[in-house]
Order: C-alpha cells, then structure tokens, then sequence
C-alpha cells in the first residue's frame, strides 16, 4: 500500500512520463528464481530446471525502465493483470514452453500467469554475460520473506537527479521513518556495471606501456 501511494504521488511530479517499482533492478546483481513450468505438476512433482528469474513488478514499472514489447501486449488494467506475465525473448526461445510461447500458461502450484508479451532481452547481472530468462508479473502479495527490496524507477523528461529531492521530500510525507537510499541514474548503474572490467583494461593498459618501455630500453642498451 505505501508503494502504491509513493507511486501515485511520484507520478505528480513535472516532468515523470512513467514510474513503477519491482523487488529487482537490472545490473544489480541480484536475481531471484521460481519454480514454474509449462503444464500443471502432479502432487510431489517437481517442474524441471532451469527456472527463469522473476521479478514482481507494478504496472508501470516496465515502461519506466524502458522494457520493449516486441511481441504480444503490455498488462491488462486491474485485477486481470495478476493473472498475466511478461517474459523475456530469452525465455520465449529457451524451449521452455516446447513451441510458441505468447498466450501460453505458466504454472506454480494453484498460481498461473498467461504469458501475454514478449519483451526485449534484460541483462540482469552483467553485460558481459548472455541474457538469461526472464519472467515479469504483477503480484507483491505471494513474494516470499527476503524476496528482495523495493526499487522505484522514475522516468523523467528532466535531470533524474533534480527531482530526488522531491523524492525524498515525498517519501517523509508519507511515512516520517521511511528513507530513500542509492538514488542512482540508469546510466550511472550501467557505469558501475562496466568498472571492474574497465579498471582492469587500464591495468593491463598500463603494464604493457611498462613493458614496452623497458623493451625499447634493452633494445638501445
């Protein structure tokens, strides 16, 4: 409920195209995985690995990130959009769902989700690993203890950074004991996604100078 209403104030603010939130962020190295399969389970069955990530997320949320429909459809409104799910062009081609995979059903326990889009790849941990597969829906009430925190995602036609004060400022309107923590750009988590590797070319950038210097330095001698 608090969600909702961050939400609904958030989407007020001058400028905010789209905002949502998910128990997950892309690059953040997190991801957590459920075991659904593509026909019912018998009682005691279990659905075969590997299991796509999944990620519970509010209506919004998707557009606010920037995901791209490329095949199928977005959410539903209200309550028939608890009974539908987004997945992954990954997932879709996995053969998860032994053929076409839009408008089939995905099972968990007495749970399904019918998959009405496909969406454009997500690399969930790094950018140099291939996308794995994922799985969107909108449904916070059946997430387990420790399934993951709350991220909000603000799309915004100004600087982000300039309206994380009014974030904040809305945040305590609120809930007085409530705090906003790792405000951060896209492209400033995509940037830190990059630094070890960029580091490390650096790195080997500045020992192969060192080599060649001392090369040429023998080479004269």
């Amino acid at each position: 409920a608090f969600a909702d209403r961050l939400v609904a104030r958030l989407a007020t603010l001058p400028g905010v195209t789209a905002v949502g939130y998910s128990n997950n962020l892309p690059l953040i190295q997190q991801g957590f995985s459920r075991d659904v399969s593509a026909r019912p389970m018998a009682p005691g069955e279990r659905a075969p690995r590997p299991y796509p990530s999944l990620h519970a997320i509010s209506p919004g949320f998707a557009e606010a990130i920037g995901l791209r429909i490329v095949q199928g459809r977005t959410f539903s409104s209200g309550e028939l959009a608890r009974r539908e799910a987004l997945i992954s062009r990954a997932f879709a081609n996995s053969g998860f769902f032994d053929g076409p995979a839009l408008g089939r059903q995905i099972y968990q326990g007495e749970h399904t989700w019918e998959v009405v889009g496909i969406v454009e790849d997500v690399r969930q941990f790094n950018l140099d690993q291939p996308p794995g597969s994922e799985m969107f829906i909108i449904d916070f009430i059946m997430a387990p203890p420790g399934f993951g925190g709350t991220y909000f995602a603000v799309k915004t036609q100004d600087s982000p950074i300039a309206i994380s004060a009014d974030v904040r400022t809305i945040v305590r309107q609120l809930d007085a004991a409530a705090t906003v923590d790792n405000v951060a750009t896209m492209e400033q988590i995509v940037s830190n996604a990059v630094s070890g590797p960029r580091l490390y070319a650096v790195l080997l950038g500045t020992f192969a100078a060192v080599a060649v210097a001392l090369a040429a330095i023998g080479i004269y001698g």
